[in-house]
């Protein structure tokens, strides 16, 4: 027997597969264009889907409420420049040397140093007690003002209206002439008293006793707390702040107004005290009922006009 190896490790081993032959496929014309156009209306729906998507989120949010910043700016410059004008005119010193200084200072205001024909003026040394601008009108600024005159302990002090005329903008201003002295003006309205009623305190109500001592006892414990404890007045009445500092001294006096529906409205005036000094305050309070007690709904610092004649 003949050993051939070649055909031995022929069994062996696995036997090579022979290629496969690919074939080319040809797609016709047709097809493709089909294939494209699919494409292209693919692409088309997927755009359009976004863009609708994207405007619908749009319309649906919120918009952005953008805090508007103030540009307005309050400008103090006019009013620190003729404070510092009256001060130095007031402000007149004793000695002589200090005088020319003073008086060099002041004419640096003007832009012209007023011509003055007199000869003769008295100056006599004054301090600036103190200044309140009223008014600025038509380029003039009027001051009130309270200025002492004469040496020692008791000078004599005179309070007088004080008008500057000036000119300048922006920040750059100067005296431009003589300044006047007026008289005080009163700035009460002396017509209030026969426009206004006047509230009198004299009214009396019609709560029988037993009711009015249980609704002087509520307001009592209802100001006690009202200058002592925060706790115990969230109890007794609706977001109202303790004064502390302050102490409840009496009830001076209480009008009562009963209503349908069972609310009581309070009209008091008490007598406060801070640190050792007394005062009156006038107060309306809205009482609800709360089991056997009170509640305070509403508390208004004051007692209207006619409260006794059912105009409130």
């Amino acid at each position: 027997m003949v050993f051939n190896p070649k055909k031995m490790m022929k069994g062996i081993l696995p036997s090579k597969n022979k290629k496969q032959k690919h074939e080319m496929r040809v797609i016709s014309q047709r097809r493709m264009n089909v294939i494209f156009i699919g494409g292209l209306a693919l692409f088309f729906v997927l755009s359009m889907t976004a863009i609708v998507l994207n405007i619908s989120a749009r319309l649906h949010q919120k918009p952005t409420v953008s805090k508007q910043v103030s540009t307005a700016e309050v400008d103090y410059r006019l009013q620190m420049f003729l404070d510092d004008y009256v001060r130095d005119y007031f402000n007149f010193p004793d000695k002589s040397e200090e005088q020319q200084k003073r008086q060099k200072k002041l004419d640096g205001y003007y832009n012209f140093v007023p011509a003055e024909m007199s000869q003769g003026q008295v100056k006599l040394p004054s301090k600036l007690d103190w200044l309140r601008l009223q008014s600025v009108k038509d380029h003039v600024a009027t001051y009130r003002v309270r200025y002492l005159v004469g040496k020692g302990d008791d000078p004599e002090g005179i309070t007088t209206n004080f008008s500057v005329p000036f000119g300048g903008s922006s920040g750059h201003y100067y005296v431009n002439g003589l300044p006047w002295f007026e008289a005080v003006t009163n700035f009460k309205d002396t017509k209030a008293y026969k426009k206004s009623r006047k509230l009198q305190l004299v009214g009396q109500d019609d709560v029988p006793e037993s009711k009015r001592q249980k609704l002087d006892d509520f307001i009592k414990l209802f100001f006690d707390n009202y200058t002592t404890n925060q706790s115990n007045l969230d109890l007794i009445s609706d977001d109202l702040k303790a004064i502390t500092g302050t102490k409840y001294k009496s009830l001076d006096y209480a009008y009562y107004k009963e209503h349908k529906n069972r609310t009581v409205t309070a009209y008091v005036q008490v007598t406060f005290e801070i640190a050792g000094v007394t005062h009156s305050e006038n107060f309306t309070l809205n009482l609800s009922r709360k089991g056997e007690s009170f509640y305070v709904d509403k508390l208004t610092h004051a007692i209207p006009v006619g409260y006794a004649k059912g105009e409130n």
